[in-house]
């Protein structure tokens, strides 16, 4: 937890927010500009307007974003904060928690669904392709065997046209047929 007063900008840290931080000492003092350091560039200004929005709409903000520590590693935290008084003060107070082995169990989770996506695309890619083969695997056997076939019926219309003149009927119909 940490507590902000927005007139003076100091801050009060819990240990663990230090720890989030990346310090193992936890008696330096801290002030708001020290926070806003810490937040990665990117983020910062967005959690520095939703803090400013929060103390002057009296609205709790909630925002996840990232931190560099103190050694320079990069974490990921749930910051949320709420208005209150201490006295005639208005503070705000605040809650970090690192949620950096959530975000990457998630990014995981999800390059895993799109490794999963690409290897079923993939799949009925093989699989199709397999279709195809085998048809035209088919398509040429079955139109080998129908040319033999018809050379067969041909020779045999041929041999039987003087001496069986009702086969040879048969054999002409069912080739023109």
């Amino acid at each position: 937890s940490w507590v902000l007063d927005p007139s003076s900008g100091q801050m009060t840290w819990s240990e663990e927010t230090f720890r989030i931080f990346g310090f193992s000492h936890t008696t330096m003092d801290v002030d708001f500009d020290d926070f806003l350091r810490r937040i990665h560039e990117n983020d910062r200004q967005r959690i520095k307007d939703g803090l400013a929005k929060s103390v002057s709409s009296g609205e709790e903000f909630s925002s996840e974003h990232r931190v560099m520590q103190n050694d320079g590693t990069q974490r990921w935290v749930q910051t949320i904060a709420r208005p209150g008084h201490n006295e005639h003060e208005v503070l705000l107070r605040g809650a970090i928690m690192d949620v950096t082995e959530r975000k990457e169990a998630v990014e995981a989770l999800k390059r895993s669904q799109e490794l999963l996506r690409e290897l079923t695309a993939y799949q009925d890619r093989i699989k199709e392709d397999e279709r195809k083969r085998i048809a035209r695997e088919i398509h040429d056997e079955l139109g080998q065997t129908l040319l033999a076939l018809r050379i067969d019926v041909s020779m045999l219309e041929a041999r039987t046209g003087g001496t069986h003149p009702r086969l040879n009927q048969k054999v002409h119909n069912a080739q023109i047929g």
